[in-house]
């Protein structure tokens, strides 16, 4: 899981920017899902590394997300959160990419 973290957190990253389009429900409910679910796992892999930053950032986001207590904001509103949050999955993404290459590189040199 975390070799393919980069590749789950760009289909999130894609699917919140499918929500700035005209969807139907069903799809903003998935997408609660996907955010969320996606969003404890980039904390999970982002806890061993020491990225205390990304696992406040992506609590915030899973909280914000949660299918279970929905937080309701304007259209206007959802369309800025989910191109800041597509950005951040991008980014978070690639943070723990990068970090869990270098650790492999070096474990690979002892």
């Amino acid at each position: 899981m975390k070799e393919n973290i980069l590749a789950i957190t760009g289909v999130v990253a894609i699917m919140l920017l499918l929500a700035l389009f005209d969807m139907p429900y069903n799809y903003y409910t998935v997408l609660r899902f996907a955010v969320f679910i996606v969003s404890m796992v980039v904390i999970y892999t982002a806890l061993p590394l020491e990225k205390h930053w990304l696992t406040i950032v992506f609590s915030l986001i899973a909280i914000l997300f949660n299918p279970f207590i929905k937080i309701s904001f304007d259209r206007e509103v959802w369309a800025l959160v989910d191109v800041a949050v597509g950005l951040m999955f991008v980014f978070g993404g690639y943070i723990i990419n990068k970090e869990n290459k270098t650790k492999k590189t070096r474990m690979a040199r002892k």
